[in-house]
């Protein structure tokens, strides 16, 4: 990956699509230029699984929260894998289901307390994971916190796997998140398009080749690099732990699934009620 700063990378398009690069020509149209260039990139970031992207970090979520939120550097659509280290033999889970329970959510009179939505359940291990429950109800978020279920009631420690987000590509001294040369080709290929120039088609296939080599290289790179050896999902992190809740067996995902519910210690004080806190 070859990044650029925006101004870098402008000059890189022109000469790409056959525009003139003398610093006063064609001003007016610089911040037009600037603006395909970004979108350009978000474009190829979409469309691809650009592996040196690959990201992996370790984040609390802190006793009693509802949510937490990601670290800045992660892209929320692109979370791949959520694991939780065990907090007695730091051994790490397998990847958490995603998606809370179809069935925890009913009754909901229940486990409202003010205008926050609090899920019914409170205790450890965590047993699925979402991004943050948006209810017609309840209050709104923007999609960049994690939600447990159940509801921790003691810290708990995750191990996150997914993407790194988009860097701002603005002002001239931001950097590409991607390689400049192939944004600047991909932004060429549409204005010579739009010119049914003769080399339009050329320059696309030099773009498609780039694309394809830069991801066969990192992915190479990414596989020598990265090694998680030392936190490799065990099979079961609490195997002395029943494998069901009392009338909690089979329970439902929004996406269909079902699963038996993981035991759930209670805490200390299992008279106390969700609603009285």
């Amino acid at each position: 990956m070859h990044r650029m700063t925006l101004a870098d990378l402008l000059v890189r398009f022109k000469q790409e699509a056959r525009l003139s690069t003398d610093a006063g020509h064609a001003l007016h149209l610089e911040e037009s230029y600037k603006a395909l260039l970004e979108r350009t990139q978000e474009d190829l970031f979409l469309a691809h699984d650009w592996p040196q992207l690959r990201y992996r970090q370790a984040l609390t979520h802190p006793a009693f929260a509802d949510y937490v939120p990601l670290p800045a550097e992660f892209d929320p659509t692109g979370i791949g894998n959520v694991y939780y280290v065990d907090n007695q033999s730091d051994e790490v889970s397998d990847p958490l289901p995603f998606g809370h329970p179809v069935d925890s959510w009913q009754g909901k009179a229940d486990w409202v307390r003010g205008d926050i939505l609090r899920p019914p359940t409170q205790g450890y291990p965590p047993l699925a994971w979402q991004l943050n429950a948006n209810s017609p109800d309840g209050p709104q978020y923007d999609g960049t916190q994690i939600e447990l279920y159940p509801y921790p009631d003691r810290d708990v420690r995750l191990l996150i796997e997914g993407k790194r987000a988009l860097n701002p590509l603005k002002v001239d001294t931001d950097y590409t998140t991607l390689d400049g040369p192939l944004i600047a080709l991909h932004a060429a290929v549409e204005i010579l398009a739009a010119q049914k120039a003769e080399d339009a088609q050329v320059k696309l296939q030099k773009a498609q080749q780039r694309t394809e080599l830069l991801l066969r290289r990192n992915a190479a790179k990414s596989n020598k690099r990265i090694n998680f050896a030392a936190i490799q999902p065990k099979q079961r992190v609490r195997p002395d732990i029943p494998t069901t809740l009392p009338g909690q067996e089979g329970t439902s995902f929004s996406d269909g699934r079902t699963f038996d519910l993981g035991s759930v210690a209670k805490p200390a004080d299992s008279s106390s009620d969700m609603g009285d806190m």
